[in-house]
Formats: C-alpha cells, sequence, structure tokens
C-alpha cells in the first residue's frame, strides 16, 4: 500500500498524462496519443539531450566514487576521535543550500574566478578558460554536493571487512596492494554498488547544478522538463520527457546492478 501511494500512483499518473495531446486552449486532451513520445523519441536534438544525461549521471557516479572510495578507507584507519571530526567536516555542508554552494562553484569556476586566477599568475594559462557551461564544471557541482552520501555506504562495507582477512593474506605473502586489490576491494563492493546506485540516481535528477553551471548550452532532461513546464506550458511532452528519463534511468541501473553482481567474488561461489 506504502509503495502504490508513493511510487506507483504519482508515476501512472505522470504515464496518463504524458498520453495527451498538447492543446494550448486547454492545456491537454484526455485522448490518448502516443504522439509525445514519437517526438521525443524521433529527433536527434532531444536523443541527444538523453544521452548526455545519461552521460553525466555515469561522469559523475565515477568520478565521486574515484574521491569517495580514499575518504572512506582513511575514515577506517584514524582513531575514532579523529573519525567524529572528520565525518562532521564531511556532512556539514549539507547543512548549507545546495544553491549557495553552487553560486560558490560559479564564484572558483568562472572566467574571471579563482582557478582562472591562479592558473594565469603561476604562467600556466595565458587567457582564461572557459570552465562554466561545461559538463566539467556540472561534474564538479555535483561531486561535491553528493560526496557525503557516497562515503557514508562504502564506509559502512568496508567497515564490515574482517581485519583477520587481511591479516591472512598479509601472511600468505601478499603484500599491501595485492591484499587491498583481492580482499578489501571485492569485499567493499556492495557498498561501492549502494553508493553508485545513489550517486546515478541522484545526478541523473540533478536541476540546480546543471541549470546554474551547465547553463543554457548544457541542456539535460530535467532542464528540458522545466522549460517545458514553466516556459512552453505542454505538460504532456514534459510528462512524456519525465517517463522517458525514469525509464533510461532504471535500464542504467539494472545494467550496473548487473556489472556489480558479475564483479562480486561470491555470486560464483553456491
Amino acid at each position: 500500500m506504502l509503495f502504490a501511494v508513493v511510487f506507483a500512483i504519482p508515476v501512472g499518473l505522470l504515464v496518463w498524462v504524458s498520453l495527451w495531446r498538447y492543446d494550448p486552449a486547454s492545456f491537454g486532451s484526455t485522448a490518448p496519443t502516443l504522439e509525445n513520445y514519437a517526438r521525443l523519441l524521433g529527433d536527434s536534438f532531444y536523443l541527444g539531450i538523453l544521452g548526455r544525461t545519461l552521460l553525466l549521471g555515469v561522469v559523475t557516479t565515477a568520478a565521486t566514487l574515484l574521491v569517495a572510495y580514499p575518504m572512506a578507507l582513511v575514515l577506517t584507519r584514524v582513531p575514532p576521535r579523529l573519525r567524529s571530526a572528520l565525518f562532521l567536516l564531511l556532512l556539514v555542508p549539507l547543512l548549507m543550500s545546495v544553491v549557495v554552494r553552487v553560486f560558490g562553484w560559479m564564484v572558483i569556476l568562472g572566467n574571471p574566478g579563482i582557478v582562472n586566477t591562479v592558473l594565469m599568475s603561476l604562467g600556466i594559462l595565458e587567457q582564461p578558460v572557459r570552465i562554466l557551461g561545461s559538463m566539467t564544471a556540472v561534474v564538479v557541482g555535483l561531486v561535491q554536493v553528493e560526496m557525503a552520501f557516497a562515503v557514508m555506504p562504502i564506509y559502512a562495507a568496508l567497515a564490515t571487512v574482517n581485519a583477520d582477512i587481511r591479516q591472512a593474506s598479509r601472511t600468505m605473502g601478499a603484500g599491501p596492494l595485492t591484499t587491498f586489490v583481492h580482499v578489501t576491494l571485492p569485499l567493499s563492493l556492495p557498498g561501492v554498488h549502494a553508493a553508485a546506485t545513489l550517486i546515478f540516481s541522484l545526478s541523473v535528477a540533478a536541476f540546480v547544478q546543471p541549470q546554474l553551471l551547465g547553463g543554457s548550452s548544457f541542456m539535460v532532461m530535467t532542464t528540458l522538463i522545466y522549460e517545458q513546464v514553466s516556459v512552453t506550458l505542454n505538460w504532456p511532452f514534459a510528462a512524456a520527457a519525465g517517463v522517458i528519463l525514469l525509464t533510461g534511468a532504471l535500464a542504467s541501473l539494472l545494467v550496473m546492478n548487473r556489472l556489480f553482481r558479475a564483479l562480486q567474488p561470491w555470486e560464483g561461489i553456491r
């Protein structure tokens, strides 16, 4: 019952609205039609936006995991008091509005921003480079916002790895790197899987970062939906875009799930 209320009913209504035919006079008609889906899936412009959105999710997930995993590993090795302080530093940014944090990145990454100023003062650049309005800027903003959501599940998985297993690996002659690659990393994959699922879902559904850091030149599905709802008032088309985004994200998560299941060492053991 709870699932039906919080998920199935809203998605069902979204699908129903997506089947309306857009009428500027009445904001839609209840006569079912697939025109909105045909327009979305038959136009390379909209397919490009969908592909850019999913690519953004993949790149952001990979970048976040590359930063979050070492942080989680450090948290398992430091004393408890220092660990508590580091957790606090990790969670404090969540108390700040995401819009404020994004505006901070706009100041840092802008053409006259801190990054360009420092690089030019060091003689690395002769002219400022364009960072805002690119996927790089959007990924940087998303990684900073979503870092805590990745560190937590990875840390939880690493904390459950039995130290005796690592010690047994070292006793058998394996070095620290070999022990990490063949013992610690495989056993922590459930936490990495959980973090990747969460980060990918948050990234493809993000709106503030693509809107402010990407600008009008970097359109993703969420900005397309916003434009259709608030500017053109084409709610059926926006609903269809939402359904396609949801379907594409779920398909990507299924592929990710299969990949992690194949990587987990115990999947082949029965």
